[in-house]
């Protein structure tokens, strides 16, 4: 059933289509160039046949040629509101536009078109929102960051904050980012906080956590527990319930939250600070190091004495000591193989050598 009624609404259209194109070559000598066009509409016709029953036109032709290549709206502006073919043309026109400027001459803010128009020029929908709705002006609703969240927020700020008006809402969050605007309006933070360093969509998530945890009691206090902290060291506080010191020293970063992820994930019963203990460890960082730096290991490091006394070599061994496990808890064989993969253990294979003149069996 909707399928047919697909097919039907697909075959008016083309219906419609057609007639345009037929009434176009016989009522207003279009040529076949012209009607094949892909803005080429109804808008187009009606909008050549008021402009010449307006007597704004000399002939159908010239307004052809007027209207060539516009899309409703933009001849919408033309044949209503006697704007130019350039008017329309300026970038970010539409029926925004035109909404607003009549909504300025209705308000008594413009009275002329083109005053309304001067207003408007350039702007998108929420910056002509703004200019319309909240009287602010054009160079305000241009400042870095303006768009819905801008509006939004404004519009809260004059509900629930008694005599704030329209200019002082603007002034509050004026050239803040989505999650800055966020943090004034629903986390009652000031303007200055939300412009401090590394504030963003990790802090609003972050202290939502905290809050709904209980770790936090109210938004101040969730605040400061992430106050100017990155995308890594506000995981580490929120996900692995580390403190402000333990994610500000200087290892703390990307490698290291991927690190305590990695051990969580093969001793989820491990805790966090026993993970941040292994992986803070001067061993197990130089054991990374190792890893990335030392080649493979080959079928000639057989060990001797003085392997064993080496004191890297006793460093490996400190390190598988301090890796192991409380009671009830194993390292996988996957976990194990990958710390042993910096040559904390021979492997067995490489002990054994090929004689070059021992016949095969």
């Amino acid at each position: 059933m909707s399928d047919k009624k697909n097919v039907n609404e697909g075959e008016r259209q083309d219906f419609l289509l057609e007639n345009y194109q037929d009434i176009a070559k016989q009522k207003f000598d279009l040529s076949n160039d012209y009607i094949h066009q892909p803005t080429f509409d109804g808008h187009i016709l009606s909008g050549i046949d008021t402009l010449f029953q307006g007597g704004k036109i000399q002939s159908k032709k010239e307004g052809a040629e007027l209207l060539q290549g516009l899309d409703p709206s933009q001849v919408l502006g033309i044949v209503r509101l006697n704007l130019s073919k350039n008017q329309v043309l300026a970038p970010a026109f539409g029926a925004h536009t035109i909404a607003g400027i009549y909504g300025l001459i209705n308000a008594g803010r413009a009275k002329t078109i083109e005053k309304a128009y001067q207003m408007l020029q350039g702007l998108d929908y929420f910056q002509t929102a703004g200019v319309v709705d909240f009287k602010l002006t054009n160079a305000q609703v241009r400042t870095q960051n303006f768009g819905a969240h801008i509006l939004l927020g404004m519009a809260s700020i004059t509900k629930h904050e008694v005599g704030k008006t329209n200019q002082e809402a603007f002034n509050t969050i004026q050239g803040l980012d989505h999650f800055q605007t966020h943090g004034v309006i629903y986390d009652k933070l000031s303007r200055n906080q939300v412009l401090d360093a590394n504030f963003g969509a990790h802090t609003v998530v972050g202290m939502s956590v905290l809050l709904k945890t209980g770790r936090a009691q109210n938004n101040q206090k969730a605040y400061q527990m992430l106050q100017g902290l990155d995308t890594f060291q506000t995981a580490g506080v929120v996900d692995f319930t580390l403190s402000r010191e333990q994610v500000l020293t200087p290892t703390f970063g990307k490698q290291f939250l991927n690190t305590m992820k990695s051990l969580k994930l093969t001793n989820p019963k491990r805790d966090n600070q026993d993970l941040y203990a292994i992986a803070s460890s001067e061993n197990f960082i130089n054991s990374i190091d190792i890893v990335k730096e030392s080649p493979p290991v080959s079928s000639q490091d057989v060990p001797s004495q003085e392997n064993e006394k080496n004191p890297t070599n006793k460093n490996k061994k400190r390190m598988l000591e301090a890796l192991k496990e409380p009671q009830n808890t194993t390292f996988s064989k996957e976990e194990t193989k990958r710390i042993t993969a910096a040559g904390f253990e021979n492997n067995s294979k490489n002990k054994k050598h090929k004689h070059p003149n021992r016949p095969k069996n």
